[in-house]
Parts: structure tokens; sequence; C-alpha cells
């Protein structure tokens, strides 16, 4: 074959291939696309209609306001005849999957804002859903007004709420960002126009609707920075004001950009003006999303992230009103330069509304609650109340529960609990007693899914209505069942194994914590690299139950974007000492008072060290006639061979227990003297809490467990799987017991390694109040 063949057919390729994956792409946007323009899973009719007028109102929410969506002769000649903010609107696409274009407005439509009964329409739903007022941006350019005939209809008639202004006082460019390319209007500040926009704002001010704070007029300003000498001339502009209106008006500004404090302006606070601020440090996710559009180069925002960072914001020194939005999403604008938010779905909006209005509470401007919003109607920059085809009434009946303070329906929705298998280990057993604590503890509903079933099915069954994956995602194994993945609260995923469900978590922007048992072994062994890499990549939270689990996890060069921590977990099994127990189990093994008996519990395998536990009864046995040992639990069957040549001895036949699994007690713990655990890897083992709390001294090899600091302090560290050194320990404990040292292991137990507690703690990450 010739090289020009041989050139043309590798072009050929390439072009197929190209073809296939920008037709995989098309097809991707148009799915994305039909999604978003109809009806979805977290859409809501309104709420049913509440009393407004109530006291019950937590705060004054104030919604920026947008007045650009009528005609008017600028707009016709800079843009185009019959030009309005919808023709932005429509040209919104989907970049990324679950990229939220396009916004298709529902309940009022494309609506002119020339028509007065569109604006009265406006008012009363704002009204409807808590909203006070109205903050419109008012356009003064050297004399000239803009977009001025909404605001003056609406001042002009008999609205249920009120309004107020923020002057918008940069250029207009054609880029819509206010920096200086291709202006279309420039604001130049001359001081023959002064008294001309004194009178101008003085007399809305002074409109019997117009927000007062302590019977004072509010009034903002964008960016106060670029007044010629700022502050001298708002100075001067308040006693203008003050002298027109008879009153000292409030004169707060925006904090765009990096400007941030009032002080050095002369003013008397400040608002948030997200997303400035609030999303500084924060990064791109734009390589962790599957770009539908090639050309995209934008910013993309974890919106989870933005609520996180502005609820955690330090409280300043000056006066500051928080302000939240619905979302973000310039792309009708910006295009493939847009910026956006991801994951910004009604649920996570109400949490931001919810944390604003206590901070509000907690830091009110002149003695009000207030938190503004970021918008009511900002079509082309994804910021909107209003309802849209998509969300429906959510994201106002999210701003509605927050403001009276309402239940939300996401505050009894259930939990959602995943789990690999029903088999009755460790963290298996976990899961059973957390959704046993979140039922009956907290009053919490909770629903399980499993990847593979096992002895515990039943069990879990008690407490929740438990199912099992059977070859489908998740998201649709629960539509199957009647309840969509977006209807749960958040969800906790218990061990590594269900990392692989993850990545649905995140896509419906469902707030998840993962619990990580596994050390690095068991994690190569069973090949859950993978499943790592997505509990790093898109948990909200991963808690850890002791440092050396933590730092295996992280050996595996994850980088954890979410939130981790190291969070020990509490005893769910009482274990109360009983002398009557004691003597009744150790009758059925035949001891006596002065045989001491050392135990372990758990499944017997070469990972839990049955093995070592053997070579250490058998050493101990020869040179310690009265001990004896036992191990409780089901065993492996290769373990049951090496059982068999251990019984060959006969001291170690009589002194050597294997009862099996002992279901649902934990006498074996009143009948023992000490516990020795052999695991040689076994990350946070509650045996060790339940042998404590019998007041029984420990024993473990030396960085094979996240307790080691704990045996070190109330009982003894083994050298790694050294039999002889471990002979002799429990030689040294049992020696040194005394009732004092009982006592000590019983009371730490109780006042440090307490179930709820634990629980309440894993439900304090995710948000959630238990009643």
């Amino acid at each position: 074959m010739s090289l020009r063949s041989l050139l043309d057919r590798f072009k050929a390729v390439i072009h197929s291939k190209l073809f296939r994956a920008r037709s995989k792409k098309s097809t991707s946007m148009a799915r994305t696309y039909e999604f978003f323009a109809n009806r979805g899973p977290a859409f809501e009719p309104p709420l049913v209609t509440h009393d407004v007028n109530s006291p019950a109102s937590q705060a004054l929410m104030v919604a920026f306001y947008l007045p650009q969506f009528h005609r008017f002769s600028e707009n016709d000649a800079w843009w185009g005849n019959g030009f309005t903010e919808w023709h932005n609107v429509a040209r919104g696409l989907p970049r990324y999957e679950n990229h939220y274009q396009p916004r298709i407005p529902a309940d009022l439509g494309f609506y002119d804002l020339s028509d007065i009964d569109v604006l009265k329409s406006q008012a009363v739903l704002a009204k409807e859903n808590g909203l006070s007022a109205f903050c419109f941006y008012y356009y003064w350019f050297n004399g000239h007004r803009l977009l001025e005939k909404p605001l003056d209809l609406f001042a002009e008639s008999d609205m249920p709420i009120d309004f107020c202004l923020m002057w918008a006082n940069e250029n207009w460019t054609r880029t819509w960002d206010g920096l200086n390319n291709e202006i279309l209007i420039q604001q130049d500040y001359r001081e023959e126009d002064e008294l001309e926009f004194i009178s101008d704002t003085a007399r809305y001010m002074a409109n019997t609707n117009y927000l007062t704070i302590a019977d004072r007029p509010v009034f903002i300003i964008y960016r106060a920075s670029l007044l010629p000498e700022p502050r001298k001339t708002l100075a001067r502009w308040r006693s203008l004001w003050t002298k027109e209106l008879g009153i000292e008006p409030w004169l707060l500004m925006a904090q765009s950009f990096d400007e941030v404090d009032p002080r050095p302006y002369g003013l008397d606070g400040a608002v948030e003006f997200p997303p400035h601020k609030i999303c500084k440090g924060l990064g791109n996710l734009r390589k962790r999303v599957n770009l539908l559009d090639e050309n995209f180069t934008g910013l993309i925002r974890d919106y989870e992230a933005v609520v996180n960072n502005s609820l955690q914001q330090p409280v300043p020194e000056f006066p500051e009103i928080k302000t939240i939005s619905p979302s973000w999403d310039n792309d009708a604008r910006r295009q493939s330069g847009s910026t956006s938010f991801y994951g910004a779905t009604p649920k996570n909006y109400e949490r931001w509304a919810n944390g604003a209005i206590e901070h509000a509470k907690a830091h009110p401007f002149a003695g009000v609650p207030i938190v503004f919003v970021n918008a009511w109607n900002e079509w082309a920059e994804g910021a909107y109340l209003e309802p849209d085809v998509h969300y429906g009434h959510a994201m106002l009946n999210a701003t509605k529960r927050a403001v009276f303070g309402m239940n939300s329906d996401s505050n009894t929705a259930p939990l959602l609990l995943l789990g690999h298998d029903a088999h009755r280990h460790g963290s298996q057993m976990l899961l059973l007693h957390l959704v046993k604590a979140f039922k009956e503890e907290f009053n919490i509903n909770v629903d399980i899914v499993l990847q593979q079933g096992g002895a515990l099915v039943r069990d879990y069954q008690r407490y929740a209505r438990t199912t099992i994956l059977n070859n489908e995602s998740l998201a649709e194994h629960l539509h199957a069942l009647g309840r969509p993945l977006t209807d749960y609260r958040a969800a906790i995923a218990n061990t590594t194994v269900s990392g692989n469900l993850m990545p649905e978590l995140k896509q419906a922007s469902l707030h998840s914590l993962c619990l990580i048992h596994e050390l690095p072994t068991i994690i190569r062994d069973y090949n859950l690299q993978s499943q790592v890499k997505n509990i790093a990549e898109y948990a909200d939270y991963v808690v850890f139950p002791a440092e050396i689990v933590k730092e295996g996890f992280e050996s595996f060069g994850t980088s954890i974007q979410g939130i981790s921590c190291v969070q020990p977990q509490g005893s769910y099994l009482s274990v109360e000492f009983n002398e009557s127990i004691r003597k009744r189990f150790r009758d059925a093994l035949g001891l006596k008072d002065e045989n001491p008996l050392i135990i372990n519990v758990g499944f017997a395998d070469t990972r839990k060290g049955f093995d070592l536990f053997i070579k250490i009864a058998e050493k101990s046995l020869i040179q310690h006639p009265t001990w004896h040992f036992a191990w409780v639990g089901k065993m492996h069957s290769d373990m049951q061979l090496l059982a068999n040549k251990a019984f060959e001895n006969d001291a170690v036949k009589q002194r050597l227990h294997l009862p099996g699994f002992i279901s649902g007690n934990t006498d074996h713990f009143s009948a023992a003297d000490a516990f020795l655990l052999t695991s040689r890897e076994d990350p946070y083992p509650t045996v060790i809490l339940e042998a404590l709390e019998a007041g029984l001294p420990i024993m473990v090899f030396d960085n094979c467990t996240g307790l080691t600091e704990l045996a070190r302090q109330y009982g003894a560290v083994l050298p790694s799987f050294d039999v002889k050194s471990a002979v002799h320990e429990i030689e040294q404990l049992l020696q040194q017991e005394s009732e004092a040292k009982k006592q000590a292991r019983t009371h730490y137990i109780h006042n440090q390694c307490q179930f709820n507690p634990y629980c309440e703690g894993l439900l304090a990450h995710l948000g959630i109040k238990h009643q």
C-alpha cells in the first residue's frame, strides 16, 4: 500500500471518529436541551396561599429587578428593531452535560414590562411568596435616563410591595460587562447634572411605596469607586438628599468586583452582589464536566461551594446585608465564555435562603433583618425567581418557606442510605444501627438501597424500605419505585464500595456523605481504586473513623474535593458486665473462677488474624495451663483446617473454644478477662469498644487498626504479629488488672463513645436538624 493510500486511510479514520464524536456531542446537547426545556423531576406547583400579613415573616426579602423587557429607541438603534432582553435569553445553549439551558418562562410568559398588568402580576406573585420589595436598577447617564418606563409605571401605581433603587452607574457596553470595550453610552458624572440627578432620585425616595428602614429610605450605588472623589461626592449628595427629603437616606454600596468595604466612601453599609466576592477562591469545574461545546472557555462554579462560601464568610466590622441567588448563568449574553453555577437546584437554594435569614436575624441592619436576592428576573443571567418551565414555582416556594419559617418538604423527605451488601460484617452492622437510630432516636425516615443482598436484608426492612439494585442506575431504580433521586434530603454512602454511585448523587445535586471503613489492602484486593477516585471527586463530605484510615485513603493520590474529617464512630451495642451471665457462659465452657479467658470476636479469616490467634493460644496454653482462649464468630473454611490441626494437641483442644457466631447478645464479654484483637488490618473495630465497655483490657498489633492509641491507654499495643510478645503482654495485663481499671474503661465508653452523638454529627454535616 502506498504512502498516499495510508495517509488517505488515516484521514478517513480520523474524520470518521471526529464525526462520531461530534454526532455524540450533538445528541447529548439535544437531550440536555430537551430535558431542561420541559418539566423536570424537581418541578413544583405554587404552594397553598400563606397569610403574608401575619407576623411570621422572619426577614425583609428584597429582590433586584431588571427593567429591560420592553422596547425602547436606544435598543432598537444598538441591537436592531424590536430588541428586548428576551432576544438574549433565547440564545442560551447547554455547553456541558447538565448545563441548565434553555431558560423558558412559565406563568408570566415572555412578558412586556411596558404593560402595567404584567407589573401588577409580578408584584402580587412576589408578595404571595414572601418578598417585601423590588430593587429596580436605575439608569442615569449624564442627565439621560434609560429603562425608566417600568419603574415609573410601578411607582405611579398602587402595588402590594415596596420598591427601592440601585444606581447601575457604569458604562453600557456591547459585551454587557460595564468595561470600556465598545461603549454604547458613557457615564461621565458631570458637575452640571448633579442637582438634576439628586432631584430625580429624590422623587422616587419620597414615594409612599419606597422601601424604608427605620423610616429612612434606602439607596444603593453599584460601583461607588467610579465616582469622582467618592467620599466627598457622596457626603455632598447625602446632604442634598437630606435637605430635599427632610430625612437622611441610608446610602449603601453593592459589593461588586473587589470593592467590599463601604467605610472608605463614607457609606452606611454594603449589600452583597453574587457572584461577586463569594466566588473568590473557588475552582473551575470545566475539566470535570463533559463538554458539549468544544469552544467553551467559561467558568463553572459548584453552587454548593458557593453557598458554603457565602454562609461561612466572616462577619465584617461594618454593616453588611447578605444576598442570595437562585442561580447564575450568563450564557445567553456571553455564550461560550460564560460563567455558570453547577447544581443550582431549588433544594440547594433553599438551604442558602435559610442560612442567610438566620444570619440576618443575628446581624440585622438598623435593627431589621434583611436579605437581598439576585434577582427577580435576570433571565439572561440565569438569576430569577419567576416561575419557569423546568422547575415551575420551586424557587418561589423555597423563598416562601424560608421567609415564613415554613416546614420544607425536604425536611420530611427521607434520607437515602447506600450499602454494598447485607452480609453480617462490621460496616453492614453499622448501617443497620445507623438506620435504627435515625428512625427511632431522630425521627427521620430512611430508604436503603443495596448493590447486593445478604442475611441482614430482613433486619434492614424492619426500619426502612430496603431494595437491591439490579443492573440499573440508582436514578432508574428509585424512579421505578416512585421516588426520584431528587426527592431525597441527602445520601449517606456506607463504605468505599458505594463510591461507584457518587457521580449520580452529584448529578442529582443530592448532598452526599461517604463513610470510609477500608484500609489500603482491602481497597487494592477488591479493586476499589476507581471508587476512591469517585468519592474524592464527588462526595460533599468524606468521614473517616480514624487518622490511619484517612492516610490510607489519601495514599492513592486522590485529592478530596469536598470536606473531609476524622469522626470516630460510637458503640451501637450496650455491653454491661453481668456476674450471673459470666458464670453461666463460663460454666458452659467448663471454666472455673481461676481460669482466665482471652477472647476475640469476628469473622475468622486471615485478615482478622485467626491464624495468629491460634498460634498465640497454642504457645500460651503450653506455658499457662489455667488459661483458656475463645474465638466468637463464624469461620472461613480455610481456617477450619487450621483449627482442626491445632486440636490435635489435647491441651489446646480442651482449652481453645470456638462457639461460633452468637446472635443478639454480648455474653462473651462478661465471661472474658481480656480481649485480644489479632487483625492484620482492621480500621475501627467496634468490638474493641464493646470490650472496653465490659471493662476488659484490650490488645492490638501495632499499625494494624485505628484504635492503637486507645489500646495503648487501656491495654497494650503488641509488636506486629509477634506471638512471643503477645503471650508476655497477656500475662502482664492479667497480673496488673484492678477494679479501678475496669471502671475507667467503662467510664470512657459511656462518656466518649456513645452512638447517638456520632449519628447527630453525621446529620449535622448534611445540614439535617432532627426533631
